[in-house]
Parts: structure tokens; sequence; C-alpha cells
């Protein structure tokens, strides 16, 4: 527990370990919020043929401060069909699309490139949501 000697405005001591509990829960959630977490998606997790794209940084979800922002590209699969799942904790709290990249991520976790974007090329890099 933080040992804390703190007063209100009024001078007033405030209890010991209230003041501290709560400043340490403070802390907690502010750390936790804002600690990044980095997912790598490895070759096992690609579904339709993909792969990440041999020019491009590997394809990686990061999630800071209650958003998720992925990096990289992918190449190779079957046009219109599903490239990976994001595991729950990254997942967007309802389907959304990126018209630009031709993709979109449900609210699953499904992420799906449009079948009109093709394979030689998927750029997931920037797609940016709130979970």
């Amino acid at each position: 527990m933080i040992h804390s000697d703190v007063t209100d405005v009024l001078g007033q001591p405030h209890e010991q370990g209230k003041l501290g509990r709560s400043l340490a829960d403070w802390i907690t959630s502010v750390v936790t919020a804002m600690t990044r977490h980095l997912l790598t998606i490895e070759a096992s997790d690609y579904t339709n043929s993909w792969a990440q794209h041999a020019s491009y940084q590997a394809v990686a979800a990061v999630k800071q401060a209650g958003w998720v922002r992925l990096e990289g590209a992918v190449q190779g699969g079957t046009a219109g069909t599903a490239i990976f799942t994001l595991p729950e904790g990254m997942r967007p709290t309802a389907t959304i699309r990126d018209d630009g990249a031709q993709v979109e991520i449900t609210a699953a976790g499904v992420v799906t490139p449009d079948a009109a974007a093709g394979n030689t090329l998927i750029s997931l890099a920037g797609l940016t949501f709130r979970v």
C-alpha cells in the first residue's frame, strides 16, 4: 500500500490507506491503459493461403490505451477471404471497414480484404480502431 500524509483543501488529514488505496488503483489503471501490447501474426495464424508480404514489415497488432493499430502487409491468399482472426481483447466492438485499404474487420476479429483488392499486396499498415 502507498503511504500518504496528504491533507485535503481544509488541512484535514485523510484516513491512512484510503487515499493510498485510491492512488494505487489510479496508478494501476493508468499504467494498464498505457501499456503497449504487441501481437505478431505468426505463419500459423494466416488462413486461405495468405502470408506475410516479403517486402514489408511483419504483420502485427499493437494495442495501447484502448486502441488497436495494425502493421505490415500480406499477399498470396484467396481474394475476398479471411486473412486471419484477431484474438479477443484486440477486436473492434463493431464491424469496421477501411475503404482505402479495402479491408473489413468484424467484431469477431476476422480480417478480410475485398475481393476486388486482389491478392498481390494488401497493406494493413495504419488500420486503427477502438476496442
